[in-house]
């Protein structure tokens, strides 16, 4: 009911009641009819004037309780956001939105021996990534489907033994990222389009199981790996070398390797990613402890090899050197021309297991 209907029907309700007591009550001590009526009044308005002060607190407390209500709806149901970009590729966004859901990928035999099976299996997928291209890797991966399954449960299962995983660490650093500032006018104009704050780009670029995508919904996440047999729906299938021919130039705010710089054109793989990139835009690499020399004087160290980003146009940010992996933070100046060179010189040792 009503807040206004509710005073109405208290004020009708009290000048019944007023009127019947107090004609009663004159009629016994036969007061004069002129007293008995400017009492009646007085009392009436009396009443009206508390009927309304009620009336406003009602009015108030039932603002206050539709205000409440809409909170509580907002918090059910997430907004939806919206990619800055128009690409012909899609982003976790797009994937949140359209409500897919990871399809479980095929865990094969299970049991001791079948994980003991595997072992071997995984290793020597491992030592093709690190031994050819990015290209005789993708065809190995056409030829063998399964090969990709056997690789992903072998890598979850060494992630299982590290104490400290990698993509944790960069997704801590990714979630206060912030869109690169632009032009005003590139502002106003994002905000016309989306009637948002313009959101934050990332490329993470050889996902695997994209975790990125799937914990950051506040971030626009385009996740490239090189196959796709999982069909993950926030996964697109792209040579890591040509990130640059699917995303436009310029217009990422962060690019993400994580454990992905694996085949030996990796450097091609970084020079796409800083076409895509902005100025002022982060670069995390992620890297295993035993692909540099730990002489710190090597030409093959983790500071060469830091050297070799800085020729590129980068600035080394911070350097996290854990038990397993080391993590590079590089943000991007202005980029320099024909100092590809120095990262081509530099050579990550592979992972290579021991014959037994």
């Amino acid at each position: 009911m009503d807040v206004d209907v509710k005073a109405d029907i208290w004020a009708r309700y009290a000048l019944i009641f007023y009127y019947k007591y107090f004609t009663e009550r004159f009629r016994k001590n036969s007061y004069p009819n002129q007293k008995y009526i400017s009492y009646l009044q007085h009392k009436s308005k009396k009443w009206l004037k508390l009927n309304c002060e009620k009336k406003k607190e009602l009015q108030k407390l039932e603002r206050i309780r539709e205000k409440f209500v809409k909170k509580e709806k907002k918090k059910e149901q997430p907004q939806l956001l919206e990619s800055p970009l128009k690409t012909g590729i899609h982003c976790n966004l797009d994937v949140f939105r359209e409500g897919k859901s990871i399809q479980e990928p095929d865990c094969g035999p299970t049991g001791i021996f079948a994980s003991q099976l595997e072992a071997p299996l995984f290793r020597v997928i491992n030592e093709r990534f690190y031994t050819s291209d990015s290209t005789t890797a993708a065809q190995m991966l056409q030829n063998d489907p399964q090969a990709i399954s056997i690789y992903h449960r072998g890598y979850s299962q060494q992630m299982e033994k590290w104490p400290v995983k990698p993509i944790d660490v960069i997704i801590e650093r990714l979630r206060d990222l912030k869109p690169v500032a632009g032009s005003k006018k590139q502002k106003m104009r994002l905000r016309q389009q989306h009637q948002q704050r313009p959101l934050p780009c990332i490329a993470d670029i050889g996902c695997g199981d994209a975790k990125i995508a799937q914990t950051l919904r506040n971030c626009a996440v385009y996740s490239f790996d090189l196959c796709n047999n999982n069909h993950n729906p926030f996964v697109v299938t792209c040579d890591a070398a040509k990130v640059d021919t699917v995303l436009p130039p310029a217009s990422m705010d962060a690019c993400v390797f994580c454990l992905s710089l694996m085949p030996t054109n990796y450097a091609d793989f970084i020079f796409s990613a800083s076409r895509v990139l902005k100025k002022g835009g982060l670069l995390l690499i992620a890297e295993v402890v035993s692909r540099f020399d730990p002489d710190p004087g090597s030409r093959f160290s983790t500071a060469a090899f830091a050297r070799a980003i800085e020729h590129l146009g980068y600035r080394a940010d911070k350097t996290t050197v854990e038990q397993y992996f080391v993590l590079f933070q590089f943000r991007k100046d202005n980029p320099v021309e024909g100092s590809e060179w120095e990262l081509k010189r530099f050579k990550l040792k592979p992972c290579l297991y021991k014959k037994r």
